[in-house]
């Protein structure tokens, strides 16, 4: 079961349960598979901060390597962009909260079991992380490999839950009928399956809608429609990729989802004007990455446009 959080109370309290406080459970970090390894089709595409709650739950991350671990009550396990994760077998009854920094918003999700049904309730954000969160982020990225800033990741971590607190609580909660909360929940799955082969008739047939109703969705709450959101999505998420890895054009494709190299390159042309390997030439160092992202910050996602009014 998968349900919008009317209320942020709900993840924000489970957060002030760890925030301020020094973390003594286990820390974990996953991080990018090698290319064509078992772990690439469970990568997860967006820098995540997941804490047990309760329970336990057993997992295999990459790290320099397959491993396996445990996440229990207090542990936490943080996912690079693309980090390579499957989760395995929970032990009923277990909880846990996952902090996903998408690029316009961020998602409190809380995964819990007891029984034979596994519940999500979510909740996202009208605004993204702020320029400190985005620090922290990055800093534990560089981080992300090294025994030697164990440590300084910690703290970064105990930080990032104290943001990540803070950003619920002074979030204000935008209206929106169940039809919004439907559209919300396309854009969800395209961004966390975006990897896989996606079309408008396996959407509806993931929600239980038909793709006729999808169409509708797409023309009351934006300004474009499925196909190109899916493009859009998957692009700027490769765009990341082209801006702070070292990712071959061919393994970007895959990451997101394109089935070929030749598809990826003329469909970022297409909404780019330039092919990925003239764009990464351009962007190449820090200072023309922040510029072009301080650009993207005025721009909305053609999906953000319109909201509706009740």
């Amino acid at each position: 079961m998968d349900l919008e959080i009317k209320d942020k109370n709900i993840a924000s309290d489970i957060l002030r349960k760890f925030a301020g406080q020094s973390l003594d459970g286990k820390l974990y970090v996953s991080t990018l598979p090698p290319f064509n390894s078992n772990l690439q089709q469970y990568t997860h595409p967006y820098f995540r901060l997941i804490i047990g709650v309760s329970g336990s739950y057993k997992f295999k991350y990459y790290s320099v390597g397959l491993k396996e671990g445990l996440l229990g009550e207090g542990d936490i396990l943080i996912t690079m962009a693309n980090g390579g994760l499957l989760w395995n077998q929970p032990t009923p009854p277990f909880k846990i909260i996952s902090v996903i920094f998408w690029y316009d918003l961020i998602r409190y999700l809380i995964t819990d079991e007891h029984g034979a049904e596994m519940n999500n309730q979510w909740y996202h954000t009208s605004k993204p992380v702020s320029p400190g969160g985005k620090h922290i982020i990055q800093a534990l990225c560089e981080f992300s490999d090294s025994n030697d800033f164990a440590f300084a990741r910690k703290k970064l971590v105990e930080a990032l839950i104290h943001i990540s607190l803070n950003e619920i609580n002074k979030d204000i909660p935008i209206k929106k009928g169940k039809s919004f909360s439907t559209f919300h929940s396309i854009i969800n799955y395209i961004r966390n399956n975006m990897y896989l082969k996606i079309n408008r008739a396996k959407m509806a047939k993931e929600l239980g809608i038909s793709p006729s109703h999808i169409s509708k969705l797409f023309k009351m709450h934006s300004n474009t429609d499925f196909s190109n959101a899916l493009n859009q999505i998957r692009i700027e998420h490769a765009i990341e990729l082209l801006n702070k890895t070292p990712l071959a054009v061919s393994e970007i494709a895959n990451l997101c989802g394109f089935k070929s190299s030749t598809h990826f390159i003329r469909v970022f042309k297409k909404l780019n004007g330039i092919t990925p390997i003239a764009f990464r030439n351009r962007y190449h160092d820090a200072g023309k990455i922040q510029a072009y992202e301080k650009s993207k910050e005025a721009k909305p996602f053609p999906w953000e446009i319109s909201l509706p009014s009740n």
